[in-house]
This record gives structure tokens, sequence and C-alpha cells, in this order.
């Protein structure tokens, strides 16, 4: 079991479509920017008018690290993170990663859902290498 993620104040919808096997981020209906994190008005033009829309899960890595110490007992070390920019522009912070990968920058990687454990559990899904073909 993974520890909780640590939820902001607007972030419930997002973790409720994660729950579900799904990744929508919060899409300005105004200038159509994708928000990530969520927030009650664009940051691009002050809109409130906001709605949650699915994502592909594709991207590519832009940044990564491997953990070497144990911050979560859950989490046992080594791990490794990325900053993962998505097709649709926005910039999230991927899930633990296979402890043996060495992700390249700008590698496409797509988003996996695990089995969730319970219903209240953390979001269960981890970036894997794109297949070969998959859009460059």
């Amino acid at each position: 079991m993974r520890p909780a993620p640590v939820r902001g104040l607007f972030e419930e919808p997002l973790w409720a479509y994660v729950r579900q096997g799904e990744l929508r981020l919060q899409r300005c209906r105004a200038c159509g920017r994708f928000m990530y994190p969520p927030a009650p008005v664009c940051a691009a033009c002050w809109s409130e008018a906001l709605e949650w829309v699915p994502v592909g899960g594709g991207g590519r890595v832009v940044s990564w690290t491997r953990f070497h110490r144990t911050y979560f007992p859950e989490l046992p070390a080594p791990y490794v993170v990325a900053a993962v920019e998505l097709d649709e522009g926005p910039i999230v912070i991927a899930d633990t990663m296979p402890t043996n990968w060495a992700p390249r920058i700008g590698q496409r990687v797509r988003l996996v859902f695990d089995a969730e454990p319970d219903g209240d559990g953390p979001p269960l899904f981890h970036w894997a290498a794109a297949s070969p073909g998959e859009a460059d």
C-alpha cells in the first residue's frame, strides 16, 4: 500500500476520476488552457468557466530522479519519479516507476492504471515506456 497523496483544496474531482481509472484535468472553457494543479480560476484569463476533460495519458519525460532514501515505509527506496509533459501540454509528476528504469529526457511514456486495492486508497498508476510505434 502506497502513502495517500496530499490532496489540495480543488483536487477531489481529479482523484475521483483516478479511482475510476481515468485521468481528467481541468480545462478553461474560455481560452482552452489545461490547468494542473487544479485551481478555482484559469491562470491565463481568470475565467471561472472550468471543466474536467479526459486526457490521453501519453507524454514525454522532461525530468526524472531516483530516490535512494526511504521517506515513507510504504514506498521503500530506491524508486524513480518523473516529470512528464502530457501531449495536451501540462506537466505532471509521475507516480513511482520501475526501480531499474532509467528514462531518457524526451522519452515517450504512457499512463498505466494498476488495480486499486480499496476505494479510498491512493491513485495507483504509473508511467511505462511507450510501445514502439506510438506517436513520437
